[in-house]
C-alpha cells in the first residue's frame, strides 16, 4: 500500500490527524460514489451496537464473515466506521516517518500518539485505520480486498475495536474462551501453547465457544464476563486431522504452506456461539505429552505473565489501562496450568469436570 501514501511533513500531530480524519471521510465518500456501493452492516460487540459502512462489496465479504454471529438489527449505533478499498480512493498522505510504522508489529510509533485520534498502519502497509474517539467515527482502508491477509479476515478491525471498546472498559484479549451454561474458561498463553487446539476440542465436543485467538472481557459489578467477538478459528496445518468435522467451514483452502487454516463457524455452530458468559477461571495450556492431563493452581502473577505480554504486543493501542485490567482480571478469578497431552478425551474431561 506504500504507493497510496505519499510523504508529507507536519510537526503538529493533532492537526495532521484531524486533517487525516476529514480526508479519510472524503476518500470513503468518493470510493462509495466510484464503486456505486454503500451498504451498512450492524453488529453488537461487547454489548455495544456498531455500524460498518462498506464502499466495497469485496471488503464486506472479507471482513464480516467472522462477525456474523454478532450481527444485530439496524438502529442507533455508538460507533460508525467507513470501509473502502484504496484503489477506488486513496487514503490521505502521511509523513514519511509515520510510514515506518508498517515495519513494526504494533503498527504505531511514538510520534503518532494522540489521546483521541488513533492511527494504525498495519505491517506491510496493507491497510490503514484511523479512529476518532471524540466523534465515535472510524475509517479503514485496505489497498485491495483480494490482498487482505488471512488473519485480518479472521479478526477484522481489531485495532479499531480495541481502541474504541477499551475506552468503555471492555478489553480485547489475546486469548481463547470456551464454556458451558455454568460459565467460561479463558485460555491464555503465547502462540503454540495450545489455546486454539483446546478451544476447538471443546467446540467439537459441543461446548460453547467464544473465540480461539481474540475475545473480549470486562469486569461488571465485580463479576468478570467474557464476550464473543469473532467466530473464526485458526489452527496450524499439522493439527487439521484432529478437526475433520470442521473442514467444510475452511475459509482459505488454497492457502500457502506456511499459512494457518482459518475456519468460520457461524451458520453451522450458531447454537454454540453465545454472546457472553461469566468467567470462572483462567487456564494456562501447556503441552506436556509425557505427563498426565491435570489442572494445577498457579498464582495471579503467573496468569498475568501468560496473558498480558502477548495481548499488548498484538494490539497497537494497548497501554497501562490494558495492563491494569489484565492485573485485575488475574486477581478476580483463579488460574490453573492445564497440562496437555495427546489424550483429547482426558483433556475434555478435565475441563468439563471443572465447570460442573
Amino acid at each position: 500500500m506504500t504507493s497510496l501514501l505519499s510523504p508529507q511533513e507536519d510537526s503538529d500531530t493533532g492537526a495532521l490527524l484531524r486533517s487525516a480524519a476529514a480526508a479519510c471521510d472524503g476518500a470513503f465518500q468518493r470510493a462509495a460514489a466510484i464503486s456505486g456501493t454503500s451498504r451498512s452492516h450492524f453488529f453488537s460487540i461487547g454489548g455495544h451496537r456498531i455500524k460498518l459502512n462498506f464502499a466495497s462489496e469485496a471488503l464486506a465479504a472479507q471482513l464480516t464473515q467472522a462477525l456474523e454471529h454478532v450481527r444485530s438489527e439496524p438502529g442507533d449505533a455508538e460507533l460508525e466506521v467507513g470501509i473502502w478499498e484504496g484503489r477506488d480512493s486513496a487514503p490521505p498522505p502521511l509523513p514519511d516517518s509515520w510510514m515506518q510504522a508498517r515495519y513494526f508489529p504494533r503498527g504505531r510509533l511514538p510520534g503518532m500518539e494522540h489521546p483521541d485520534l488513533r492511527l494504525v498502519v498495519l505491517p506491510g502497509a496493507t491497510s490503514v485505520s484511523l479512529l476518532d474517539l471524540s466523534s465515535n467515527r472510524g475509517w479503514y482502508c485496505a489497498a485491495d480486498a483480494a490482498k487482505v491477509a488471512f488473519w485480518e479476515s479472521a479478526s477484522p478491525l481489531r485495532s479499531l475495536l480495541h481502541a474504541w471498546l477499551s475506552a468503555r472498559n471492555v478489553f480485547l484479549l489475546h486469548a481463547a474462551a470456551i464454556g458451558t451454561d455454568n460459565g467460561a474458561l479463558l485460555l491464555v498463553g503465547k502462540s503454540g501453547s495450545g489455546k486454539s487446539t483446546t478451544a476447538l476440542l471443546g467446540l467439537s465436543a459441543g461446548m460453547s465457544y467464544l473465540g480461539d485467538d481474540f475475545c473480549l472481557a470486562e469486569i461488571s459489578r465485580g463479576r468478570p464476563i467474557v464476550h464473543a467477538c469473532y467466530s473464526s478459528a485458526k489452527v496450524c496445518n499439522d493439527a487439521l486431522p484432529r478437526f475433520r468435522g470442521l473442514h467444510a467451514r475452511l475459509g482459505n483452502p488454497d492457502r500457502p504452506p506456511d499459512e494457518k487454516a482459518v475456519f468460520f463457524l457461524n451458520g453451522t455452530h450458531d447454537a454454540q456461539l453465545p454472546q457472553s458468559l461469566p468467567l470462572r477461571a483462567i487456564l494456562l495450556p501447556h503441552v506436556a505429552v509425557d505427563q498426565p492431563v491435570r489442572l494445577q493452581p498457579v498464582s495471579p502473577g503467573h496468569a498475568l505473565t501468560a496473558l498480558s505480554p502477548s495481548t499488548i504486543m498484538q494490539l497497537p493501542d494497548a497501554d497501562r489501562r490494558d495492563l491494569a485490567f489484565h492485573a485485575a482480571l488475574s486477581k478476580a478469578i483463579p488460574a490453573y496450568r492445564l497440562s496437555l497431552n495427546r489424550d483429547d478425551a482426558a483433556v475434555l474431561a478435565a475441563i468439563k469436570d471443572f465447570l460442573r
